[in-house]
């Protein structure tokens, strides 16, 4: 069982998120990017899923200040963006593992988030 923490300024995907990983893994839940970051410090996560788009610290910058501290946490970010591939590329060239476009099918996320927890 992973610790994830799962940063996003959308309540309903934080639910949807948490109810299709909490059976297998422990859910921490943070708003936004700075928020994730001291929760991140608190609870030192395996896995962060992130938001691109999130008010006061977006999912750029948050894992940007991430990789430039801790390197081994696995970052999956999530988008409606990601349907570009500028904006996929960006964000892993910020450092995230894994880009999945919203809206996402369940056995995809939680795919995903087997896929960076066994690499």
């Amino acid at each position: 069982m992973a610790t994830i923490l799962l940063v996003t300024n959308n309540t309903d995907i934080r639910e949807l998120f948490r109810y299709i990983l909490s059976s297998q893994h422990q859910i921490v839940e943070a708003k936004d990017g700075k928020e994730g970051i001291e929760l991140f410090e608190l609870y030192k996560p395996e896995i962060i899923v992130t938001d691109l788009s999130m008010p006061v610290m977006d999912g750029y910058d948050f894992v940007k200040h991430l990789r430039a501290t801790k390197l081994s946490v696995k970052i999956i970010a999530f988008s409606t963006y990601f349907t570009c591939s500028n904006e996929r590329k960006r964000m892993l060239r910020a450092g995230a593992d894994l880009c999945i476009a919203i809206p996402v099918d369940p056995a995809l996320l939680a795919q995903a988030v087997k896929t960076v927890w066994t690499s």
